[in-house]
């Protein structure tokens, strides 16, 4: 019996110390800046493969207006306020065209909520 709480312990402590190691790492990679790619239409952060692992889309709907109409995080990155830089990068964009926005994503919509004093990009 002693046996197994001394290896129960050893394991606990194991457990411990690579949970401190991953935290310290993950909060180290946050400090780094995220670097957005911009297309006419869409904000991404590329991934080290290349592809997209976050991304907010603002396609054109008539002059002057642009939709709003996507935003996806990666899993990986979800609960670390990505979705949130995006669209600061994507109504700083928005907003430096000229352009009005209609929020159709669930997600934008819910943003634009939080942050009334963009209320003037909204198409009235």
């Amino acid at each position: 019996m002693t046996k197994s709480k001394v290896s129960l312990n050893a394991i606990d402590q194991a457990c411990q110390l690579c949970y401190s190691v991953i935290k310290y790492v993950l909060l180290e990679v946050m400090k780094m800046p995220m670097e957005f790619k911009y297309e006419s239409n869409r904000i991404f952060l590329p991934g080290p493969d290349g592809e997209s692992i976050a991304y907010v889309t603002f396609p054109h709907v008539k002059e002057g207006v642009v939709d709003l109409d996507h935003t996806f995080v990666d899993p990986s990155l979800r609960g670390q306020g990505v979705a949130d830089l995006l669209m600061q990068a994507a109504v700083k964009h928005i907003q430096s065209q000229g352009l009005r926005i209609r929020p159709t994503c669930p997600y934008a919509r819910k943003w634009f909520a939080a942050h009334a004093r963009y209320a003037q990009l909204l198409e009235g």
